[in-house]
């Protein structure tokens, strides 16, 4: 049975409030089309967690500026449903890092900072990221 690509956009404001319920729809959207999936979903749970927790702790320093105009900045959330698997992109406002220097392999011991991407990595089937560094896109074969 061939599935066609289904897409989802989701946005959210640089609040850690707002990741629970965006969390907890993006799983709604994935238990509709795989409702089996019990161990897809955790994997998917957490890994969206440490996106949206990272975008939020570093992608959304912005100061708020002086001006009327100012608005809230945002993060865009990507949900795509292909026939290969599910596709989850995640693009922040900040400048964005350098992701080629960063290991993506080697757990850290006992470290408060720098395990999201490790852990993301660990979970996703594919793990890649935009030039400027403010785009995290993961991929979960099915």
């Amino acid at each position: 049975m061939k599935q066609k690509t289904k897409k989802y956009e989701f946005t959210i404001t640089c609040q850690a409030e707002e990741i629970v319920s965006l969390v907890n729809q993006l799983l709604a959207k994935v238990k509709k089309f795989y409702p089996e999936a019990d161990e897809l979903l955790i994997n998917l749970e957490i890994a969206i967690r440490e996106m949206l927790a990272n975008a939020v702790e570093h992608g959304c320093k912005k100061k708020k500026k002086a001006t009327k105009f100012w608005q809230q900045p945002t993060i865009k959330v990507e949900l795509y449903f292909k026939q290969a698997g599910i596709y989850i992109i995640v693009t922040d406002p900040g400048s964005g890092f350098n992701w080629r220097e960063r290991d993506l392999v080697t757990m850290p011991v006992f470290t408060e900072k720098g395990r999201g991407l490790k852990i993301i990595n660990k979970l996703a089937d594919q793990i890649t990221f935009n030039q400027q560094g403010n785009q995290i896109k993961v991929f979960f074969s099915l």
